[in-house]
């Protein structure tokens, strides 16, 4: 359903049917099937696990499934990549939040290309990322990742009008015995601040 917004200076008017009435208020219109109620939950789940710019799950759903993980996966057998992205509050200050975006998405491009093999790559906050790995080979394979990440860790980003330069920082951490997500992400963390 098309919505239209007129902005004045000192007003902004909202054409709004008896439809739009009912689904902002949770009500049911009998012109339309429950189902459609059913679907627009869906997609309303669906975008708040995944990131709008990026497309890459959030942190909730990368910490269910890590929690999961850990929970039946064992002793070295689930590792965690962090990436934090610096120099954005930079960029979009100097350059707006459009080159900002256009930052965030070179990076999460650089950690789909380089994350390979990992379970779930996610935008974990506004300028981190994190790469689940899984698996017998999940800590010979985050490392393989944060070491090519590592050497990446200058990225290039182009905007429309200008090219930007990134440094990523990367950590590492490799499940223990009875180990939460919390643990990992802290000790991930650490690894991350050591290695500025």
């Amino acid at each position: 359903m098309e919505e239209r917004f007129h902005f004045h200076t000192d007003d902004l008017h909202r054409k709004k049917t008896h439809r739009d009435s009912m689904l902002f208020l949770g009500g049911r219109d009998s012109a339309r099937p429950p189902r459609t109620n059913s679907r627009l939950s869906i997609r309303h789940k669906r975008q708040a696990s995944g990131d709008f710019l990026t497309g890459l799950p959030l942190r909730a759903a990368f910490e269910s499934s890590l929690a999961r993980h850990l929970k039946h996966g064992g002793t070295g057998r689930v590792a965690l990549v962090m990436v934090d992205v610096m120099g954005l509050k930079e960029i979009n200050d100097q350059y707006g939040f459009l080159a900002g975006d256009d930052m965030i998405l070179a990076a999460a491009a650089c950690l789909q290309k380089h994350g390979r093999g990992g379970r779930i790559i996610a935008r974990i906050g506004g300028d981190e990322f994190g790469v689940l790995f899984v698996g017998v080979h999940a800590s010979e394979s985050a490392a393989h990742a944060a070491d090519s990440l590592g050497r990446s860790r200058r990225l290039l980003g182009r905007g429309k009008t200008h090219s930007h330069r990134l440094t990523m920082h990367v950590g590492m951490a490799v499940s223990r015995a009875n180990d939460s997500p919390r643990h990992l992400f802290e000790r991930a963390d650490e690894s991350l601040r050591a290695r500025r």
